[in-house]
């Protein structure tokens, strides 16, 4: 059974969780860690079943619409003689997002592993094979009859007492994750901001005010009005794990201001900040990723309002990043200038197309002047 973006976009998150864990293991001499680190770079970078997927990393990269490609510099022919065995290392660094290409190659991700690091007398040995040969002699649970045998005791060959695969795979390790960690991150983060009010006439239970899903049917965010008339934003994560968060003790019938910063840091942590009237508030570490990348809030589904509520949009913003303080105060003003119309949603309202979202096709829908929402009843047309 085909695996939904969502579930191969979490695969691939927890398999850079692993590999980080696994080499500060390593870093502290457990160096058997390594046979970890290759089968989960093998699932990551490596395996696919035929010509139905990808491996897993480019799979994701397709489903974000990015190039896979890097730059890199041209190496230098030098070879090191080491005991008899003429020997080369040669890791080229790859620069996703370079500010200078003159002197760089531009390859994509699938040539740049096919590239040799390690020759050996006549054997070149490319950083797919290399975890290849890993986690298949190994690791013991990825066989592959196609990976050659090799005639060295490869994982215990040393120089100067510096086991030279571990070390050579320690750094393919660690420039892999922070590639794969460069792309994922950055495309995670995002910001919302809105200002909105509602009219109804007995709450006599919570009504959804926006609910954002991903795809057509899992939804991933939520704002709910409780019946005290509080605020609360529900977010999905993996597994159907959800955190309801508090925004609001009390929300106001014509404008409210609130907004959420979701981002993953470089240590691999997950954080909501909450925004209210051009301030963060409130900076929270979650224990688990929501599943959201950062186009959600332009193409994904999305429901205004509910059954028996009056839902008014006055404005709404969304940034594929994070917003720091100066950036939400920015905001907040250009709201404020912008306290012009409002989006009326007088029943739930369902959209699904880019962009306008088709809301003038509703007949729940309708815009207004916000000095007329100021003044709009609250019974139900």
């Amino acid at each position: 059974m085909k695996k939904k973006s969502g579930a191969r976009f979490l695969e691939l998150l927890y398999g850079l969780f692993i590999i980080k864990d696994c080499l500060e293991l390593v870093s502290k001499g457990k160096d058997y860690h390594i046979i970890t680190i290759s089968s989960q770079l093998r699932g990551i970078f490596l395996d696919t079943d035929g010509e139905k997927h990808k491996p897993l990393f480019f799979e994701v990269l397709d489903y974000f619409d990015l190039d896979p490609v890097v730059y890199i510099r041209p190496s230098s022919e030098e070879d090191t003689s080491v005991e008899g065995l003429v020997f080369k290392y040669d890791l080229k660094y790859p620069y996703l997002q370079p500010k200078e290409t003159k002197d760089l190659i531009k390859i994509s991700i699938d040539e740049w592993l096919n590239l040799p690091i390690l020759r050996i007398e006549d054997k070149v040995i490319s950083s797919k094979l290399l975890i290849g040969i890993l986690s298949d002699k190994f690791g013991g649970a990825h066989y592959d009859p196609n990976v050659e045998r090799w005639k060295w005791n490869l994982k215990n060959m040393q120089i100067f007492n510096v086991k030279i695969i571990d070390n050579v795979f320690v750094q393919l390790s660690e420039l892999l994750l922070k590639l794969s960690w460069s792309l994922i991150r950055l495309l995670s983060n995002w910001s919302y901001c809105f200002e909105f009010g509602v009219r109804y006439e007995n709450l006599v239970s919570p009504k959804r005010i926006i609910s954002f899903y991903q795809g057509t049917s899992k939804m991933s965010v939520c704002f709910i009005l409780g019946i005290d008339k509080s605020l609360t934003v529900k977010l999905v994560g993996p597994w159907g794990n959800s955190l309801e968060i508090p925004l609001l003790d009390k929300v106001d019938s014509n404008i409210n201001s609130i907004g959420l910063n979701y981002y993953i840091s470089t240590n691999f942590e997950y954080y909501l900040d909450i925004i209210h009237e051009g301030k963060i508030c409130k900076h929270m570490k979650l224990p688990y990723p929501i599943f959201i990348d950062s186009r959600l809030f332009m193409y994904k589904t999305i429901i205004y309002g509910d059954d028996n509520l009056i839902v008014g949009i006055i404005n709404q913003a969304q940034y594929m990043d994070v917003l720091n303080e100066k950036g939400t105060a920015e905001l907040y003003q250009k709201f404020l200038e912008k306290r012009n119309s409002v989006d009326i949603f007088l029943n739930r309202v369902e959209t699904a197309k880019e962009n306008n979202y088709s809301k003038q096709n509703s007949k729940y829908y309708k815009n207004i002047s916000y000095n007329e929402w100021l003044n709009y009843p609250i019974t139900r047309e």
